[in-house]
């Protein structure tokens, strides 16, 4: 929640901050909950985008679109990011691995 807050607020490095953090809690127990899990995952993938870290906010984005559960938010996030990487690098070529992951998840 504090990182997808700090994303509304425009503070990207602190919401990469707070992301990394809960993901390494959910790494000490992967059945925690692993949609919340890949909503994380997706937020830390928004904050590396806003930072331009391109390739890790696709690698986040695609780690997410793995989770065994997949959920409506999950699909909303990832729309999210994919805006995100859309607005910020059109074109980009690690781009289009993502987007077919995303057109694939059910709605």
């Amino acid at each position: 929640m504090a990182a997808t807050s700090s994303l509304r607020l425009g503070e990207a490095e602190q919401a990469r901050t707070f992301a990394s953090q809960a993901l390494e809690v959910y790494e000490q127990a992967p059945s925690l909950s692993p949609a919340r899990r890949a909503i994380t995952a997706l937020d830390l993938g928004i904050a590396c985008a806003r930072l331009d870290d391109v390739e890790q906010a696709i690698a986040h984005g695609l780690d997410a679109l793995a989770t065994p559960r997949p959920a409506a938010a999950i699909a909303t996030r990832s729309a999210s990011l994919q805006m995100t990487m859309q607005r910020s690098y059109p074109g980009a070529s690690v781009m289009a691995s993502f987007c077919d992951s995303v057109a694939a998840l059910p709605m």
